[in-house]
């Protein structure tokens, strides 16, 4: 089955042959505009613009974007969930019974949108909220059968595209790819 067929993501082939061709366009530019073929503003512009596509501010969200776009459509398809449902969700298969603010804390979730997102899914049964055994004041959370149900008619498209996600790179690689992401968080949270 090919990359476009399967509905996942598009192979490590395809992304890079749209790398080298736009490092080939880059070049092409360059050329022309050395040569009078293009004006200086024009070879200027197309500069600014693929310089401003490698910038990571720039495709860091982009391509979160487009993998949770990608996620939430999986997980419309299979079980009717969102994404925010779905991280709601696997994270109470994994932590067992959490508050809301232990779930914040793993999920850096925006804490309105997740307090809105639990009452919801309480509402629809995916979810029980209780008071806390050693504090009646805190509100503990736990996956109900039917969350249950679908987080796991879910779970194998999902870590399908998550297999599929990290094969691009050999495991060692990946490993350097999580470390460098691990040393751009810390930078992002220091003062510039």
């Amino acid at each position: 089955m090919s990359a476009k067929d399967d509905g996942v993501s598009p192979s490590i082939d395809t992304h890079m042959s749209e790398r080298s061709a736009s490092n080939k366009n880059r070049s092409d530019t360059a050329k022309a505009a050395a040569s009078g073929g293009q004006s200086a503003e024009a070879a200027s512009s197309d500069d600014v613009s693929q310089s401003f596509r490698d910038m990571l501010t720039v495709r860091l969200p982009h391509i979160q974007a487009s993998l949770n776009a990608q996620a939430s459509a999986i997980l419309a398809r299979e079980a009717g969930l969102s994404l925010i449902q779905w991280r709601i969700l696997f994270l109470l298969v994994r932590m067992g019974p959490a508050t809301a603010t232990q779930i914040n804390e793993v999920s850096a979730m925006d804490p309105g949108l997740l307090s809105r997102k639990i009452k919801a899914m309480a509402d629809s049964d995916m979810l029980q909220v209780q008071p806390s055994v050693e504090d009646h004041r805190r509100k503990l959370l736990s996956i109900t059968p039917l969350g249950r149900r679908l987080f796991e008619k879910a779970l194998p498209a999902m870590r399908q595209r998550q297999e599929r996600i990290r094969s691009f790179l050999p495991p060692e690689d990946m490993l350097r790819f999580l470390d460098y992401l691990d040393q751009l968080s810390t930078l992002a949270e220091e003062d510039m």
